[in-house]
């Protein structure tokens, strides 16, 4: 890197360097991104986002470098092994988060954000498991979100639909076959 270029980057910190230092953001977008970030309140990763500054594939790349985690191509990921049974409707919509597999007492989960402990902490309040965050670009999370959830909800509509057919199904014990009589069977002895 030239001194130049070094000489640039004073002034420019975290995910917002990294994106300058990958050549996916101008240094000039940088500062005027993290001023208008700080005057908004918003974390700058979000701000990114919300202003399409940077794609999601860039901004999850930079956030898998700068905080040394591993990113996911979500696309390639077999759904049959997905653990989204695992975690509430609820909190999925809540924090955005993308439940990949589980492993032993360990739950992968997907995020977008590597600073959002908050969510990391409620699933593992909710599942009783060691929770493990992998990058994956927000789109990415949102779109495989919708397909799980639409391919579950198919699925369970498509076995929900035997209960009319069940209705007429007469279940007993069998007890009803032995008489009044009761003792035609044998015991535990062979008599």
């Amino acid at each position: 890197m030239s001194v130049a270029g070094a000489a640039n980057l004073v002034g420019i910190t975290g995910i917002a360097r990294r994106l300058v230092q990958d050549g996916a953001l101008e240094e000039l977008a940088a500062r005027a991104a993290m001023d208008q970030a700080a005057v908004a309140k918003v974390p700058l990763p979000q701000w990114f986002a919300e202003k399409k500054l940077v794609s999601a594939a860039q901004l999850a790349a930079a956030n898998a470098v700068e905080f040394g985690m591993p990113l996911m191509d979500v696309s390639v990921f077999d759904s049959s092994q997905n653990a989204v049974k695992l975690v509430s409707e609820e909190l999925l919509q809540k924090h955005q988060v993308l439940p990949l597999f589980k492993r032993g007492n360990r739950l992968f989960v997907g995020v977008s954000n590597p600073t959002q402990t908050r969510a990391l902490d409620d699933i593992k309040f909710h599942t009783n498991l060691v929770v493990e965050a992998i990058l994956v670009d927000e789109d990415q999370i949102r779109r495989t979100l919708e397909q799980w959830q639409a391919s579950n909800a198919s699925l369970g509509s498509s076995l929900g639909n035997d209960d009319d057919e069940m209705g007429d199904l007469d279940v007993s014990t069998g007890d009803e076959d032995m008489g009044a009589g009761g003792d035609s069977g044998v015991d535990a002895r062979g008599d």
